[in-house]
């Protein structure tokens, strides 16, 4: 089995932060896959990052409502920019 490295432990190396990364990442069980985002997002925002989550509708949904129960201020959730992935993938 190959080695994985979950999203929260990317946002420990500080020279991947500090260029910028991009994470494609694949999951089999979605709740795991909210958990993980969550985390994710929560750790871009106490390093002050500006977090772009590129989802469809529903995970949108599933995430906004468990980023708002996280405790985060209005400040910090307005950090979050949350882009439904039809936006990005679809052909003018």
């Amino acid at each position: 089995m190959r080695d994985t490295c979950p999203i929260p432990k990317l946002t420990n190396y500080s020279a991947s932060v500090t260029r910028g990364i991009h994470t494609l990442y694949v999951f089999c069980e979605m709740e795991k896959y909210i958990d993980n985002v969550n985390q994710f997002i929560y750790k871009g925002i106490q390093q002050n990052a500006v977090i772009l989550v590129i989802e469809t509708k529903e995970v949108i949904a599933n995430l906004k409502k468990r980023v708002a129960s996280s405790g985060l201020t209005e400040k910090q959730l307005s950090q979050i920019n949350f882009k439904e992935n039809l936006t990005f993938t679809s052909v003018a």
